[in-house]
């Protein structure tokens, strides 16, 4: 067998994995500094988990409906002179028939009349757990309410240290300590007010579960700050994409990682080809890179491979995309560009497992009738997104990675995924008050599995590991956000949703800037 030096393999600098955001925003830092880094993707698309795909004239967004800034998206837009033209993205939180807008802080009371007319026994308690996210909401605001600083370039200017920095920190800092007491469970938390567990899922089941009640409740203040990207999502992968190449960095697409040898500091790719590095960026699954790896003679790869093997993730999602034959105005007053839609009352908790069920296609209609949804509307955004006169409608809602596989394993996806879409079109008929079957131009239909073929994924996690782990595979603390882009493995750093937990799209773009940090730093480049 030949040695590495005798095959001639080419040696590239810096070496990203993943084109995700996370991986974007890592190598369009590397490259505005001047590093030799390539970046490459599994796909021929590029976000990752954020992209807009089109049907027949629809636009359709998979991964994130919609952003936030959260102090992060803009800065980091800023430091890479890159911008984006994008629109408010207005929410409407609905059960049963009735809606509400979340976009200014005075929603809160529209949601807690929503809320008390469904259980207008749990008035008080209602009223106690809106004042606790109101509260919370604060929290999160002294949080975001300046460009995070870890987006400041260059030496700190006295006038923003004293006037900005240093006033922030000391808010920061005291809102850090009082949002301890909000990290537990959000439904454990809920039950000091109320024993009423149909309200709590009601409140809740559209988050992961045991998300924590600071992370769940705090969303209710981000939801008036979305905004909408003009093209779609994919927008922010595309000015991204424009940065790297601008500042001369490398992109190659359609690249699979099978191996990754860190001794030899070795990467080969499904097609035979291989590259090796100096430092790798890994901006992808997690466990996917503690499997690729063997034979690592470290003794806490080992403990931390374990580890990973053993953890949960967070669930995935059924996602429905339809391009209908219907005026955009039929949605306008009823889900408006962005909803979630919880049609009943009753509550997830209020069913078994369906590990237990008898009759599993019952058990999935039923979940289908209690969840909530998530529904996505391009067009309301952005004109150009359907054709005229025309309306794409995204429905998503959670569901279990397992059950899908288990379906997948008997030969039934496909039935699963008849029937999956049968009884939600059924669901928004019934609120609707009218056939939708009957004006669909276009269907797609995405399960947990897709997500995993498409992402490489673990499991079809979009937002990595799931904070119910006795022992987190990662950390959990913005205090230790820094340490996040670290592993267990000699010159290779991490980043993305599966780097800390709980994440999104601000994570993704933060440790992709840090991870960037931390390659440079070591490269002896001043940030």
């Amino acid at each position: 067998m030949n040695t590495i030096e005798q095959r001639q393999i080419e040696k590239i600098d810096i070496v990203v994995i993943g084109a995700g955001i996370s991986g974007l925003v890592a190598t369009a830092y590397l490259a505005k500094n001047k590093r030799n880094a390539r970046l490459y993707e599994k796909n021929q698309s590029l976000g990752g988990l954020v992209g807009t795909f089109e049907r027949q004239g629809f636009y359709f967004d998979h991964g994130a409906r919609a952003f936030e800034n959260s102090g992060i998206l803009f800065p980091m837009l800023k430091n890479l002179n890159i911008s984006f033209d994008y629109v408010k993205n207005p929410v409407k939180l609905g059960i049963g028939t009735d809606f509400v807008d979340v976009t200014t802080k005075d929603s809160l009371e529209s949601y807690q009349n929503l809320l008390i007319k469904y259980f207008p026994e749990e008035k008080k308690a209602i009223e106690q757990i809106i004042k606790e996210i109101d509260h919370i909401t604060k929290l999160i605001e002294v949080v975001y309410e300046i460009d995070n600083p870890l987006f400041y370039e260059g030496r700190y200017k006295m006038n923003y240290l004293l006037k900005t920095l240093l006033p922030w920190l000391k808010r920061f800092k005291n809102a850090q300590k009082e949002s301890k007491s909000y990290l537990v469970s959000v439904i454990d938390y809920l039950y000091k007010y109320t024993s009423n567990q149909a309200l709590i899922d009601i409140i809740t089941q559209h988050f992961f579960e045991e998300s924590s009640a600071y992370f769940t409740l705090s969303y209710f203040g981000l939801y008036k700050d979305y905004l909408y990207p003009k093209k779609g999502t994919k927008t922010l992968a595309q000015v991204l994409k424009d940065a790297i190449l601008k500042n001369d960095g490398e992109i190659t697409t359609n690249k699979t990682v099978v191996n990754i040898n860190p001794i030899a500091k070795l990467v080969t790719f499904k097609d035979g080809s291989e590259v090796t590095y100096n430092q790798l960026i890994w901006a992808s699954d997690q466990y996917t890179l503690y499997q690729l790896i063997e034979n690592y003679p470290r003794k806490d790869f080992k403990v931390q491979k374990e580890l990973l093997s053993n953890s949960h993730t967070n669930e995935s999602i059924f996602t429905l995309s339809l391009g209908l034959n219907l005026n955009k105005e039929l949605f306008e007053g009823t889900f408006g560009c962005h909803a979630f839609y919880t049609p009943s009352t009753l509550g997830l908790k209020s069913m078994t497992s369906w590990k237990d069920a008898k009759d599993l296609d019952l058990w999935v209609k039923k979940y289908l009738n209690l969840t909530t949804y998530e529904v996505s509307i391009p067009v309301l955004r952005d004109a150009s997104l359907a054709p005229e006169n025309q309306t794409g409608v995204i429905i998503s809602t959670l569901f279990d990675y397992d059950l899908t596989k288990h379906y997948a394993d008997n030969g039934e996806l496909i039935r699963l995924k008849t029937l999956m879409t049968n009884e939600i079109l059924k669901v928004m008929n019934e609120y609707l008050k009218l056939d939708l079957t009957s004006y669909i131009k276009v269907i797609d239909i995405a399960t947990p599995l897709t997500i995993e073929s498409f992402n490489s994924s673990y499991k079809g996690s979009i937002t990595g590991w799931a904070l119910s782990n006795q022992k987190m595979p990662v950390y959990t603390e913005l205090k230790d956000i820094r340490k996040s882009v670290l592993t267990k493995i000699k010159d290779i750093y991490q980043c993305g949703q599966w780097a800390f937990a709980p994440a999104g799209v601000p994570t993704a773009i933060l440790t992709g800037k840090l991870v960037a940090d931390q390659v440079l730093k070591k490269k002896g480049v001043k940030r």
